[in-house]
């Protein structure tokens, strides 16, 4: 196989040259539209991830590249539109799960009146002992990561009981800094909750349940502790299940869980009773779901952040930063999409899961 060398492939002239030859190089070659949709993709780029001819085009570059995320793409964008080329190294993961170190080179491509970027990703070779110490780490690191999550809420929830004990014989007083010891336990709980399901949505594979939404949706909404001004709010459920769907309960319940909390303590608007509602529909395709709030919607300059791990969008938030990420990281191993849309109406997180293949 030859070696791609996109220079000679940059204008438009050259384009029907370069879908000729996108198909004999050996580097995969991905071409992505400016927000990181895949358009088009070679046969090295099928091999080297796993996924098919017809299932890469459609899917984001965030899902290749988990910790390539939505800003750090705008921002290699941005360079990229002043400086038209720009290289770095990066790790792909496949469709199995297992991780690539690839070396990727980009160009912006002029196609008339559009543009596009073209990614041409190289392996980065390694030698069988550096491949199996890169193994070795992943191990350990997974491994570390569930024990310590597990080890630290034992700890938490012996202590959370003996405060509970202690309130009963405690002055007014001593029962609100009781209240307050309490509620920071919780908030340590739910981080050590949080990275336990990081761990095991990265170790665990796929099964294919048959998935009850209004039975999992009641769980999600019941497990939600509500502050006094939030017990008011408004809910809505709109369920057309054609067809039974099948993927994985869990993963699932990781997807939607983050997204409905964010709506119940971000979809308060001081002017109008809140209301949530919940529409999912299902079809041959998969499960089609929304989730809106009637908020004050998400700032445009925080936008591009939610996703990202630890990011807490307001001083108000109860969370870890982590409920965003891990439902892309869960999105991204069922192959799913969540987008949102936002205004000063409302936030709307639209989720697309495919039926799990078996």
């Amino acid at each position: 196989m030859r070696s791609f060398n996109i220079k000679e492939y940059t204008t438009l002239e050259n384009r029907d040259a370069l879908i000729d030859i996108l198909d004999q190089v050996e580097e995969g070659v991905f071409w992505v539209d400016f927000s990181g949709r895949i358009i088009k993709v070679n046969k090295a780029a099928v091999l080297k991830t796993g996924y098919s001819q017809n299932e890469l085009p459609g899917m984001e570059i965030f899902e290749l590249s988990p910790n390539f995320t939505i800003s750090n793409w705008y921002g290699h964008v941005d360079k990229l539109s002043k400086r038209r080329k720009a290289s770095f190294k990066q790790t792909l993961t496949t469709k199995s799960g297992k991780f690539l170190p690839v070396s990727v080179k980009t160009h912006i491509i002029e196609n008339g009146s559009s543009s596009f970027i073209c990614a041409v990703v190289k392996d980065i070779k390694k030698s069988k002992e550096e491949r199996n110490q890169f193994q070795r780490v992943l191990y350990e690191y997974d491994k570390l990561i569930y024990r310590l999550s597990h080890d630290l809420r034992s700890p938490i929830s012996t202590i959370l009981g003996l405060v509970n004990l202690a309130k009963k014989d405690c002055t007014s007083d001593q029962n609100e800094y009781m209240e307050l010891i309490e509620a920071t336990l919780q908030k340590q709980n739910r981080l050590m909750m949080n990275v336990h399901h990081l761990s095991t949505i990265h170790t665990t594979p796929i099964h294919s349940d048959d998935v009850n939404f209004p039975d999992l949706v009641n769980d999600i909404v019941g497990g939600i502790p509500l502050e006094k001004e939030e017990i008011d709010t408004k809910w809505s459920y709109r369920y057309k299940l054609h067809v039974p769907f099948f993927s994985d309960h869990y993963l699932i319940s990781k997807i939607l869980s983050p997204i409905i909390e964010n709506a119940v303590q971000f979809g308060r608007h001081p002017d109008r009773v809140a209301k949530i509602r919940i529409a999912i529909h299902t079809d041959q395709n998969g499960a089609h779901i929304v989730v809106k709030d009637n908020g004050t919607g998400i700032d445009a300059i925080i936008r591009d952040k939610v996703f990202e791990m630890f990011f807490r969008g307001s001083s108000e938030s109860k969370g870890s930063g982590l409920g965003l990420y891990i439902a892309r990281i869960a999105a991204n191993k069922l192959r799913a999409k969540v987008n949102f849309k936002t205004s000063r109406e409302g936030t709307a997180f639209e989720v697309f899961i495919p039926h799990a293949v078996e």
